[in-house]
């Protein structure tokens, strides 16, 4: 019930199927269209891909779309050990190597889902096409926990109601499969000594309202990345994948119709 309020204004549906990767039973949204960019979003940390289905509906109208629960996330199995940044990545990748062999026009991540994209452009550059950030953690100048804390307290309140159940679901089931873990990882990875290394086009996404990926470190990220651009959505809060779903997923396309274009590809490195 709740997975069908959330495709709300949405044209398409993704169906639901599992798949084994390095052991775990990783559960994945998908649509797929034969000849259609392949687009890949990453939830964030605590939540799973139940959050991302109202900009997942809205691509799967015209792309190919997966969005996987990590492990130790949403309805994929309980994580053997600490859910680190590196090994979060790593399989994230061994889920990409046995979902999308070719690569995906785009990976979309969302708050810690980018940390996870910046860590696999980094380690693995010929396995990424075009990333998009939305929302990404965390600001290297407010990394303490009463911090973020702050900050996730003011976003709660600009949230859309809807969201709140969603991460209430997803924040327990994550928190009995995982345990806190995760957060502290989230807090301790320094993302941004990645940056320099991300050569594939990167595209950051932030609503203005926003307290957790402020305009000035958003700024910092787009500095740093090689290959880096900047686009606000005017009012929207941390989870802007959520609360504007149609300019997000707007974005996304336009940014993946960009991978396809002959003078982008001439400029791509090998």
């Amino acid at each position: 019930m709740l997975d069908r309020l959330l495709y709300r204004g949405a044209p398409e549906r993704l169906a639901t199927r599992w798949r084994v990767v390095a052991g775990y039973r990783v559960a994945e949204r998908y649509a797929e269209r034969a000849g259609a960019p392949v687009v890949v979003l990453v939830h964030g940390i605590g939540v799973s891909s139940r959050y991302l289905l109202r900009i997942a509906g809205r691509l799967a109208a015209s792309h190919t779309v997966y969005a996987p629960d990590l492990p130790g996330f949403g309805r994929s199995d309980r994580l053997r050990g600490g859910p680190t940044v590196a090994r979060l990545s790593r399989l994230l990748e061994e889920w990409l190597d046995a979902v999308a062999p070719a690569r995906p026009d785009v990976l979309v991540g969302n708050s810690f889902g980018c940390q996870l994209l910046v860590d696999l452009a980094a380690r693995r550059p010929e396995r990424v096409t075009r990333l998009v950030l939305l929302g990404p953690t965390v600001d290297r100048h407010r990394r303490t926990f009463h911090q973020q804390a702050a900050a996730l307290a003011l976003d709660t309140a600009r949230e859309p109601r809807g969201l709140l159940p969603v991460q209430a679901i997803d924040y327990l089931t994550h928190l009995a499969k995982a345990g806190p873990w995760g957060f502290r990882e989230m807090l301790r990875d320094a993302v941004e000594e990645r940056l320099p290394r991300v050569t594939a086009p990167t595209l950051v996404v932030r609503g203005t309202r926003d307290p957790i990926a402020g305009a000035a470190w958003c700024d910092e990220i787009v500095a740093a990345l090689p290959r880096g651009e900047l686009a606000e959505i005017p009012g929207a809060p941390h989870a802007v994948n959520y609360a504007a779903p149609d300019a997000v997923a707007a974005l996304v396309a336009a940014f993946a119709a960009r991978a396809l274009e002959p003078t982008t590809l001439a400029a791509a490195p090998p």
